[in-house]
């Protein structure tokens, strides 16, 4: 019985249902079985969806010392912009496969706050990313992002957002 105890407290589908940087191990589950198309077109789609987002919110470009100087008309064919476009859906990809390991995925927001940190970014940068994000993903995704996806999304969203502002 104390075996069966212990078995039921490592099998990931048994634990509490919020346990995994407060999501369940479905919802992780779900927000992995959606990124994985998204990952096959890491490029593309990050600079569409960065470029968005940057002219989504007033001043937002102007963050990316790098990224200040482009005309909005030129920012989706600017390597600069490709470039940090893929370089922030390589990492939620390493984050999104991090679900399950709390603590290495605790490492990786602690890391990303520290970094934005510096560039005084602040909660709510972080809760308008995933704001476009999710609708972002339902139109490309269609389908795929089924009522139980969107809630799981919601819900990872939600929790790196508040994991990231403790670093903030």
């Amino acid at each position: 019985h104390h075996i069966q105890a212990a078995v039921n407290q490592l099998d990931p589908y048994r634990l509490d249902p919020h346990d995994i940087m407060g999501i369940s191990a479905n919802e992780a589950a779900a927000v992995q079985r959606t990124w994985a198309p998204v990952t096959a077109d890491l490029t593309g789609l990050g600079t569409e969806f960065f470029v968005m987002f940057l002219n989504n919110h007033d001043g937002y470009q102007n963050q990316f010392s790098a990224l200040r100087d482009i005309p909005v008309a030129d920012l989706a064919a600017d390597e600069r912009t490709r470039s940090h476009a893929t370089n922030i859906l390589k990492e939620l990809t390493q984050m999104i496969d991090c679900c399950g390991n709390e603590d290495e995925l605790q490492a990786m927001v602690t890391k990303n706050a520290a970094v934005h940190k510096a560039r005084h970014l602040t909660q709510q940068h972080y809760d308008n990313l995933f704001a476009d994000l999710l609708p972002f993903l339902q139109s490309k995704l269609g389908d795929l992002m089924d009522d139980e996806a969107v809630a799981a999304w919601t819900a990872f969203t939600h929790h790196f957002s508040n994991s990231v502002a403790q670093g903030l």
